[in-house]
């Protein structure tokens, strides 16, 4: 009886931790961003993903595209297009060895490519990746930035935002090597 309370009140413990974990990473927004919901992001179908670079085709059933609309838009002129690898490895031995999949990509309307996200989105084996988008210009958010909640020992990490180049057309990022520790407001 003892043990039974024991171990589940470090359950009840672990549980607790674990969602006050998550919650700093994803939980928050930042003001005037708004959050990518993942659950909001639909099968691409065959037609599009053949319009995809080659290495993208043997991962079609699990390629999805998700929106990046503002609050009161009726569609998006932003998507991203990522693998949903967990998806992919659903039906696969657990030996199976990870492949090096092609990094989710941002398309405008048109499916030309504008840019490319660091981390593959929403998830990979340990890692869980978070989308906010904001600073709203002619209809489509000019800054997007990555979050990762990490439960390993190195811990959550953010990236330098992708900011939109009128210049040249497309997201730029200063430099992909990830930030260590909570991104500031």
């Amino acid at each position: 009886m003892f043990m039974s309370r024991h171990y589940g009140f470090i359950l009840v413990l672990f549980s607790a931790l674990s969602f006050a974990c998550t919650t700093s990473v994803h939980g928050e927004d930042y003001p005037g961003f708004l959050s990518l919901n993942s659950n909001k992001c639909s099968s691409l179908d065959k037609d599009a993903v053949l319009k995809l670079p080659t290495e993208w085709h043997k991962y079609g059933d699990f390629v999805k595209i998700c929106g990046l609309k503002a609050k009161k838009a009726k569609t998006a002129k932003i998507f991203i297009v990522s693998i949903w690898v967990l998806d992919y490895y659903k039906d696969k031995s657990p030996e199976a060895l990870w492949e090096k999949f092609p990094l989710p990509i941002i398309v405008n309307k048109d499916f030309k490519q504008i840019g490319q996200l660091p981390r593959i989105y929403p998830m990979d084996h340990v890692v869980e990746s978070f989308i906010y988008y904001g600073k709203w210009e002619s209809g489509f958010p000019h800054e997007i930035r990555v979050d990762v909640f990490n439960p390993t020992l190195t811990g959550n990490y953010y990236f330098r935002p992708l900011i939109w180049n009128n210049r040249v057309g497309s997201y730029e990022m200063k430099s992909e090597e990830p930030i260590y520790g909570k991104r500031p407001k």
